[in-house]
C-alpha cells in the first residue's frame, strides 16, 4: 500500500470516532462524580446520625422498661 492509498482509506476512522466518544463519557463521568461526592456524603453522614440516633433511643426506652 502507498502512502497516498494510506491516507485515504478510512476503515480506521471510525474506531477513533469511538474512542473519543468514549473518552468524552468517562470525562463527563468523572465531572458528574466530582461534582455530587460532597452532597451525597452529606447525606450518607445525616442518614448514619439518624440510624445511630433512633438506635440509641430504642435501646434508651428498652433499658428503661426493663427494669
Amino acid at each position: 500500500m502507498r502512502f497516498s492509498e494510506f491516507l485515504q482509506d478510512e476503515s480506521g476512522a471510525i474506531t477513533i470516532e469511538w474512542v473519543a466518544l468514549a473518552a468524552g463519557v468517562i470525562i463527563l463521568a468523572l465531572g458528574v462524580i466530582a461534582v455530587l461526592s460532597d452532597p451525597v456524603e452529606g447525606v450518607a453522614v445525616a442518614i448514619g446520625s439518624s440510624i445511630t440516633t433512633a438506635t440509641d433511643n430504642l435501646l434508651s426506652q428498652a433499658i428503661a422498661q426493663s427494669e
